[in-house]
């Protein structure tokens, strides 16, 4: 631009007029740029704070927004620690189940014990191996079974007690680290630099740091490690729970089964022995009359036998070989009796054996002392009855002799009334 003078009144006119378009020009353009700009603002807030302010912002929804993610964090760990408690509850009302059903079938395998160690003492003619042997053999194979399948788990059932209490340590621990990461983040968002004083010795704050807070990516990956390991463990307890109940319906259904059909067994076991021993004790009766008869008549023949009648001799020999052999025969049956007698004095007691007596046998094998000091006890009391019994018997003999008078002692009704005194 010239400094120099207008030539004339046009040329200073046209210099101010082209002066003011050029102002009316650069105004507009500025004020087009300046609403645009307040339009852009508008569309975004954050645009019209300062960098400042604007970073702090940011930094403020980036730790809510973690907060929140805690916080979700944090309520489905809760749900996971309500979760392994009740776990815990129903993991021990599957153990005290399983613990009462192992009782159940301990006390049948101990009645089934001491029924067989019973009957091994049967006489060696009865000592075989019958339909009883065989149901008593059977019920221990189901109970010996049941009994290694209710250990297993219960085993199990504890194994999965200690791992829930480590979870739910685990989780709790977790959450607490999580709060206090969520604090930290909120406290920083004021944070005020402070100088750290010296202190001496161990008395230093720099020599006593603090806990070490964990970073939120480090949170982030454990809390999904122990999310999915509560879960899976969760997974694992509701299919042991399941197990279990169905266990020990089970084992109760196979247990009273067992125990059914050996029951039964034994009732037709013992009703058999007795018509068998019915029957030999009446075909006994009928040997022993036969003999009888046989002896009384063969010495009536004897007596009438003439020496000359020697075929006659000679039948009389063969009817007594024939008498000798039937006495053997009766012998043989006596003992078969005898032997029958006894091993359904056995079996009967079988049948009246329970889970106390069956318990009692096994504590006198295990602790004899419990035996000798029980015998004793026994034998005392029987000496104990004796003695009195004794007493008893001198009374009642002092009794009847003073209810008989000297006058009447040839008469037959005192004599039985002194007997009847005497034996009693």
């Amino acid at each position: 631009m010239s400094d120099a003078p207008p030539a004339s009144f046009k040329q200073w006119w046209k210099k101010s007029d082209d002066g003011m378009k050029e102002a009316r020009t650069v105004t507009r353009d500025l004020l087009l740029t300046l609403r645009k700009n307040q339009v852009d603002e508008a569309k975004k807030p954050d645009a019209g704070l300062d960098q400042v302010v604007r970073e702090q912002k940011e930094k403020k929804e980036r730790v809510y927004a973690q907060a929140a993610k805690h916080m979700d964090v944090i309520s489905t760990a809760y749900d996971c620690v309500s979760n392994v408690e009740k776990a815990l509850t129903n993991t021990s009302d599957s153990i005290v189940q399983l613990t009462h059903e192992l009782y159940k079938g301990q006390a049948n395998i101990q009645i089934n014990d001491t029924r067989q160690e019973l009957r091994e003492k049967r006489p060696t003619s009865e000592n075989f191996k019958d339909s009883l042997s065989d149901a008593l053999s059977s019920e221990h194979k189901i109970l010996s079974s049941n009994r290694d399948e209710l250990r297993a788990l219960k085993q199990d059932g504890k194994d999965i007690i200690a791992k829930l209490q480590d979870q739910r340590v685990k989780l709790s621990s977790h959450t607490g680290e999580r709060r206090v990461g969520m604090l930290r983040d909120i406290g920083s968002l004021n944070e005020k630099v402070t100088m750290v004083p010296e202190g001496d010795g161990n008395n230093s704050p720099k020599k006593h740091p603090g806990p070490d807070i964990k970073d939120n990516k480090s949170l982030d990956t454990e809390g999904d490690g122990v999310i999915k390991e509560c879960l899976d463990l969760l997974d694992r307890f509701n299919k042991h729970r399941a197990k279990t109940l169905d266990t020990c319906e089970r084992c109760q259904a196979k247990r009273e089964e067992a125990k059914f059909r050996t029951e039964e067994t034994l009732v037709k076991r013992v009703e058999q022995m007795c018509n068998r021993r019915e029957d030999l004790e009446k075909q006994l009766r009928d040997v022993k009359a036969a003999i009888v008869k046989g002896e009384r008549e063969l010495e009536a023949s004897y007596r009438k036998l003439s020496p000359a009648d020697t075929a006659k001799a000679e039948k009389l020999a063969a009817d007594k070989a024939l008498l000798e052999k039937l006495q053997e025969v009766r012998a043989s049956l006596t003992q078969d009796v005898k032997d029958k007698t006894a091993a359904l004095e056995i079996d009967n007691n079988c049948k009246r054996i329970n889970a106390a007596k069956a318990g009692m046998e096994k504590l006198k094998k295990d602790f004899p002392m419990l035996q000798r000091s029980s015998s004793a006890g026994s034998l005392q009391a029987s000496n104990k009855s004796n003695k009195w019994r004794s007493t008893g018997n001198s009374m009642n003999n002092m009794s009847t002799a003073s209810t008989v008078s000297p006058k009447g002692a040839g008469d037959s009704k005192s004599l039985k009334t002194a007997g009847m005194g005497l034996s009693q």
